[in-house]
């Protein structure tokens, strides 16, 4: 209902504010926890846009030493495999703005 997307959005508000990673990571999470084709279809497609986000980050950036600020959405900051991540595995120092 639009109460119950509305409340999301406002814990997701709130946990973005916090800079809470693990709370955007979990409400994001249990929209979809409970069927296993939405788990894979959600992982397959955030994982590979973040490869792809991930890649144009680091070749639009050219690898320099300079600082950049990237913008994407909350489901792509979070988790093992969010752009973030990628990007520090990558070699990048990424810090996170409030």
């Amino acid at each position: 209902t639009g109460d119950q997307v509305r409340e999301l959005i406002d814990r997701m508000i709130a946990a973005r504010r916090a800079g809470d990673a693990d709370a955007i990571d979990g409400l994001l999470r249990e929209q979809w926890r409970d069927d296993p084709r939405l788990v894979a279809f959600h992982s397959a497609i955030l994982g590979r846009r973040n490869l792809q986000m991930a890649a144009v980050v680091d070749r639009r950036t050219g690898g320099g030493a300079a600082s950049w600020f990237v913008v994407v959405g909350a489901a792509h900051l979070v988790g093992d495999s969010g752009v973030p991540a990628l990007l520090a595995g990558a070699g990048w120092r990424v810090a996170q703005v409030r």
